[in-house]
């Protein structure tokens, strides 16, 4: 079994935020307001957790 590590630069993290809150066609303050009310779709929650994971990634919050 190969381990690939990715090194992905800021600009795609962002890029991949970006077509994440494209693909569940909310802002990121909308997908927050909705997840804090326990309200995503299956589709929304894994953008969420996506995006999460790239702020995380890159320090935001």
């Amino acid at each position: 079994m190969t381990i690939i590590f990715e090194h992905p630069t800021e600009e795609d993290l962002r890029e991949k935020e970006g077509r994440a809150l494209a693909r569940v066609g909310h802002s990121y303050d909308e997908l927050a307001e909705l997840a804090e009310r326990y309200l995503l779709t299956d589709e929304e929650r894994e953008a969420w957790d996506e995006i999460k994971t790239i702020r995380f990634l890159l320090w935001d919050e």
